[in-house]
């Protein structure tokens, strides 16, 4: 083996000197190290990158279906307001559970006599606002869950209630999850928050899922359903939009969508009111149609101009009737 003495003579006397004396003397080393992970990554070594996987609403439905979460015993309890705050709340992980304080959630009406309305999750610390003078601008988190009357058995609310309703009153204001114990249960591990949903799904046979699935869930399922972005980044707390899309995984059907889409050679049927034309049909036609009395048939190409801009637009109509 070749011994190698390196003699590094770098100004430590400003951080300046200390940042541009190393980046001079390992720039060498970063060219070969880039040169090596490029032609790496062209035999297909590190291609397909391995995003934690969200939980589908077919494996929630069979977690409440199998009662691994619920409300029926103290352990289901937990487990399920553990998997609502992860998911609906979009917590990071273990990490900000095991963060999490009874102070971070605020009750409406704040009375437990009275039916809960809401609840509003209010973020302290976080990967993206650890506090201090450089993050003195920064918002902290504010996520509202309603209370969903009609399936009262799933409601995160609800189901808060139930649970806070249960600690001991000492707790209430200090650590939220307590082991489910006959007498003044302790704190949760702090290594139970993260092997929590595994061992949650591993009862029923799903495997590769984590405490992060959970964010990951909520921010995939509310894209899916068409909710505008601003509200999504909203609820998971990004900064960055980019950084947000990285958890907008699209649905199965989604992407079935896409490739018929781009395999269909016809062209798609356009709505207008109450009758439906092909999109191939002439204008010129349709109006005529029109002016006879048939229903509204103009193609969508008449519908809106909102597209152009600094066009002027002719439209004209010819009179079959001369």
């Amino acid at each position: 083996m070749n011994e190698c003495f390196f003699n590094v003579s770098v100004d430590f006397s400003t951080v300046a000197g200390f940042r541009n004396g190393f980046e001079d003397y390992f720039e060498p080393f970063q060219s070969v190290s880039g040169l090596i992970e490029r032609r790496l990554h062209n035999e297909g070594v590190s291609t397909a990158r391995r995003p934690t996987p969200p939980i589908s609403d077919e494996e929630e439905e069979q977690l409440w279906r199998e009662k691994v979460i619920g409300c029926h015993n103290p352990v289901a309890l937990l487990r399920a307001v553990f998997f609502l705050n992860g998911k609906n709340f979009c917590l990071r992980g273990g990490q900000e559970h095991r963060m999490l304080g009874r102070k971070q959630l605020i009750r409406t009406p704040p009375d437990f006599a009275q039916p809960v309305e809401s609840y509003k999750y209010v973020e302290f610390r976080s990967k993206n606002n650890p506090g201090g003078r450089s993050h003195l601008k920064v918002a902290n988190k504010r996520v509202v869950q309603h209370a969903l009357p009609e399936q009262v058995e799933r409601c995160h609310c609800f189901l808060l209630d139930e649970y806070l309703k249960r600690l001991p009153y000492d707790a209430r204001d200090n650590a939220f999850y307590l082991k489910p114990l006959p007498e003044k249960p302790p704190a949760a591990g702090k290594n139970a928050f993260g092997e929590r949903v595994k061992k949650m799904c591993a009862e029923i046979g799903i495997t590769g899922k984590s405490s992060h699935s959970l964010r990951v869930s909520g921010a995939t399922r509310i894209f899916s359903r068409g909710v505008p972005e601003k509200l999504v980044q909203q609820r998971t707390g990004h900064r960055s939009v980019e950084a947000l899309r990285m958890y907008e995984r699209p649905s199965e059907e989604q992407l079935r969508s896409v490739s018929k889409a781009i395999s269909d050679t016809k062209p798609a049927a356009v709505e207008y009111g109450e009758a439906i034309t092909d999109a191939g049909a002439s204008t010129e036609k349709a109006v005529e149609r029109k002016r006879k009395g048939d229903k509204a048939l103009i193609p969508a190409s008449l519908n809106s101009f909102s597209g152009l801009e600094n066009c002027t637009v002719n439209i004209y109509v010819r009179d079959t009737a001369e």
